[in-house]
């Protein structure tokens, strides 16, 4: 029996260890190290203390960190804009709606808009978000999502999610799945 109980801790414990390996690497400041071509989201070292997500109230603060190791955060970009969209290169949805979201930052950029794509998938994530805005010819900025604490911060459930925030750096709007160009125009249309 306690040779049983001990081979199970042994698993356990060898899963455990496998996983965090896996895991983004990060150093003393909590940021991650491992980064690629695409930023990185966190929330490292940001205050989020009283910030809900809703309607109306200042969206959740998140740093989007560079290859280079310099950060950039949400509420650097109040004054302007900021449509942020969730999505994954698996997800039929976020493929139907990408062009929609393209044509719309080329529309709007000059404008001040700002679009964020945050990719989702959980597997060769860089290799196929990559590939994803090259088919897509994604022309704003995207981020990877490894985590999952931007996606919990802003509640999404299901992909695609899209948050919009206006110029004072409250969420505008939320939208969960397809979104079409009409509805994206009317979105945008209020944080102009």
């Amino acid at each position: 029996m306690k040779k049983r109980n001990l081979q199970a801790v042994l698993i356990v414990l060898v899963v455990v260890l496998v996983f965090t390996s896996c895991a983004s690497s990060q150093d003393a400041s909590g940021l991650p190290q491992d980064i690629g071509v695409l930023p990185v989201l966190s929330t490292s070292g940001v205050d989020n203390n009283g910030r809900e997500f809703e309607m109306g109230q200042a969206a959740p603060d998140f740093l989007v960190v560079n290859k280079d190791g310099s950060t950039s955060s949400l509420s650097d970009w109040q004054g302007q804009p900021v449509v942020i969209n969730f999505w994954a290169s698996w997800c039929g949805p976020c493929k139907a709606e990408m062009p929609e979201f393209v044509e719309a930052y080329e529309a709007h950029r000059e404008d001040g808009l700002v679009i964020l794509g945050i990719n989702a998938d959980l597997q060769k994530q860089e290799e196929k978000a990559l590939e994803f805005m090259d088919e897509y010819r994604v022309s704003f900025p995207v981020a990877l999502e490894r985590r999952n604490e931007i996606m919990r911060l802003f509640e999404t459930t299901g992909l695609p999610t899209t948050v919009f925030i206006d110029r004072e750096g409250n969420v505008a709007g939320i939208w969960k799945g397809y979104l079409s160009r009409e509805l994206l125009d009317e979105f945008i249309a209020k944080i102009l």
